[in-house]
């Protein structure tokens, strides 16, 4: 159940760079397609005068998993979005407690 929001990334290029992030997120996590949810985010990057194109910054939802599974994640959604145009990428790591997620109003402990 890995959730990806994406923010400062192109609608467009997300798609387009959709089907790799499944390849690389199932295989690291080893997980199927439907575990995955890979949200974009639309957002603006507010300054004193005015707004600005950001950069991505990536937050991820998920259960704790090794910091080498999160290295993993981390360099294989920086080195798309890198080979996408986007030289600065940014992931930071929620991790969600499976005693407080709940599935149809049960526990999915």
């Amino acid at each position: 159940m890995p959730t990806l929001r994406f923010q400062g990334v192109k609608k467009e290029t997300l798609h387009s760079l959709s089907n790799d992030l499944f390849d690389a997120l199932t295989d690291i996590y080893s997980v199927p397609d439907d575990y995955i949810n890979i949200q974009f985010i639309e957002s603006e990057w507010l300054t004193r005068t005015g707004t600005q194109a950001g950069y991505p910054m990536v937050e991820v939802l998920a259960f704790k998993r090794s910091d080498a599974i999160e290295q993993q994640v981390a360099t294989a959604v920086s080195k798309l979005l890198n080979q996408a145009g986007y030289p600065e990428v940014e992931l930071y790591f929620i991790h969600l407690n499976p005693k407080h997620y709940y599935c149809n109003a049960a526990s999915c402990e």
